[in-house]
């Protein structure tokens, strides 16, 4: 079974379009239009969450007013749930939307932590490729 790439990562950490959301507000979509919701369940993230997920570090920002950091718990749950792959979340304190899109102490950590997350992933990806055996660094002692 092979892994999907990291390039759908960024369209898929997007919860903004939350079914549940997206039925109670449709026009909040810009499309005064927009009465049918099915468009707007079919772009949903939570409602593409599946076993074979790719590995997931959600970032939200806890005082976000553009999305609901619900929406962010609730699709980290429900993927978790399923998620053979590991899913990480972290909400961050005091942070906007888009927090980390000036430069600062916050948004500098918080990229040395994606890194460290992606590391992580490709390195156990490798050696798990090569058949090697991963107790060490789960930090399962004996292995």
């Amino acid at each position: 079974m092979a892994e999907r790439s990291f390039r759908s990562l960024p369209k898929a950490l997007a919860p903004s379009t939350n079914s549940a959301v997206a039925a109670q507000s449709p026009r909040s979509f810009g499309n005064a239009e927009a009465q049918d919701t099915s468009s707007l369940r079919d772009a949903s993230s939570i409602a593409r969450v599946h076993a074979d997920a790719p590995p997931f570090f959600v970032l939200h920002g806890h005082d976000d007013s553009l999305i609901p950091v619900q929406e962010a718990r609730d699709f980290v749950r429900e993927l978790g749930d399923v998620a053979k792959r590991p899913v990480l979340h972290a909400e961050l304190p005091h942070a906007q939307h888009a927090f980390d899109m000036y430069g600062s102490p916050r948004a500098h950590q918080t990229a040395e932590a994606v890194a460290r997350f992606l590391t992580w992933v490709y390195v156990t990806r490798s050696r798990r490729h090569r058949g090697e055996d991963l107790g060490q660094l789960a930090g399962k002692p004996g292995s």
